[in-house]
């Protein structure tokens, strides 16, 4: 029942750039390709994926599935109008938003839009960023008598 996470977490794990590297490494080891002992990176399975390779397909297709698992989640709890996907996935909006949003057809009650962030692999520094110059703001502003 319980498996732990590294990290962020089962989504992280199973739809990241990481999670999908250490899946793809598996497989071409397990098939015996000996690109499963030289360093991969996720732009190399987007590649083999749009080339149509069995081994690359399948990882995207995991990591859509776990992303419409958890939009779907979302989507049903929260209702937003608007997902925005960000980071490198955001590069390959090809790979992920028309395949998630098949996957949601007939399971949400609404089914959000999809849009793939223009920030890439800056989201999250930024977003980072964004936090701690609004903690430094809320610790040192100084409230004037008035």
């Amino acid at each position: 029942l319980g498996h732990p996470y590294k990290d962020f977490g089962a989504l992280e794990s199973q739809a990241s750039h990481t999670g999908m590297v250490a899946r793809a490494v598996e497989a071409l080891k397990e098939a015996g390709d000996p690109r499963g002992s030289q360093p991969l990176t996720a732009e190399d399975i987007f590649a083999a994926a749009r080339l149509g390779e069995d081994w690359a397909c399948k990882v995207v297709q995991q990591a859509v599935d776990n992303l419409a698992l958890a939009i779907g989640a979302v989507a049903t709890l929260i209702d937003p109008e608007v997902i925005i996907l960000g980071g490198g996935i955001s590069l390959h909006p090809d790979l992920f938003i028309e395949p998630i949003l098949s996957r949601l057809k007939g399971v949400v009650p609404v089914q959000p839009t999809l849009a793939a962030s223009t920030l890439g692999y800056r989201a999250t520094s930024l977003g980072g960023i964004l936090k701690v110059l609004d903690a430094i703001t809320e610790h040192t502003t100084v409230s004037h008598p008035g």
